[in-house]
């Protein structure tokens, strides 16, 4: 598997993925991943091997890294820790953001295993 840098397009290609591994997306549109990322210094990493295996979608929030959205084909396998630690080499950010939903243990261990201290959980 390799992870990738990927344009807002790939991440469009790949919005049944979100939609299907992130319940509370499913009604996310190609218009809204546009806005959301609009006028905003962003990434976006793909995990892929035979098929795309992940993705994570990232944008700065007052010189934080917002990880707004991270969904992998197979949960609890590390396509979302190897991404992460992409991200992390890649980036400057000293303090990342993230939510998960109550209940998403799999989320939960990924960032603990990255150290984060306090979690937003709705």
């Amino acid at each position: 598997m390799r992870i990738k840098d990927a344009t807002i397009d790939e991440a469009i290609e790949n919005i049944d993925l979100i939609r299907r591994r992130i319940p509370e997306k499913e009604s996310l549109s190609p218009f809204d991943l546009v806005e959301r990322l609009k006028g905003k210094v962003h990434g976006i990493k793909i995990a892929i091997g035979e098929s795309i295996d992940g993705l994570m979608i990232w944008y700065d929030d007052e010189g934080d890294l917002y990880l707004w959205i991270g969904a992998v084909e197979k949960p609890g396998i590390g396509i979302g820790s190897k991404i992460m630690r992409t991200i992390d080499s890649e980036t400057y950010y000293n303090r990342w953001y993230v939510k998960i939903k109550h209940g998403n243990k799999l989320a939960k261990n990924c960032l603990d295993k990255f150290g984060f201290k306090k979690y937003k959980i709705d």
